[in-house]
């Protein structure tokens, strides 16, 4: 089951810094899907803002818990048209993540890193062949921040399996 980034708490007023919704990467919300991919046998990709060494600036990042464990952070923030995601964020290291679940390898990404195709060819470099790439949603539109319907043709904020 693949859910939004940021599905943690979203993204909030930009005025206002994240880090004080951050969380570890064994904390609540953590813990929480750790459970519900135990309850329902399966593997959950989610997004949240995880703490990093600057406590006002968190990593938006991609937690998978279930048949594997890993966590992603994303690195390519999107500081464009005005919005600086790097003044509330940190930016995680340029590392493919990759896991492998029922013989199939899966590379993660998160949002504004598809548009940088170097990461895209480091994954495939290691192997796998799909990729998950969660996006947020815009609320009251159910569209993710291109316009497209955020988990393919998922209205945001609802389950991808």
């Amino acid at each position: 089951m693949v859910l939004p980034e940021a599905f943690a708490r979203d993204f909030g007023d930009p005025s206002h810094p994240l880090g004080p919704y951050a969380e570890a990467l064994d904390g609540p919300f953590a813990r929480a899907v750790d459970t519900l991919a135990q309850r329902w046998g399966t593997t959950v990709v989610a997004g949240m803002f995880e703490t990093s060494d600057d406590p006002e600036r968190p990593f938006n990042t991609l937690l998978v818990r279930g048949a594997v464990e890993a966590a992603y952070r994303k690195i390519h923030l999107y500081d464009s048209f005005g919005f600086r995601e790097s003044d509330r964020l940190v930016a995680g290291e340029l590392t493919p993540q990759v896991v492998e679940l029922r013989g199939v390898k899966l590379g993660l990404m998160t949002c504004y890193d598809l548009r940088f195709p170097e990461l895209a060819r480091r994954l495939v470099d290691r192997g796998p062949r799909p990729s998950s790439s969660p996006r947020p949603g815009w609320p009251a539109t159910g569209r993710s921040t291109t316009g497209a319907p955020s988990c393919g043709r998922v209205p945001s904020r609802t389950p991808c399996t």
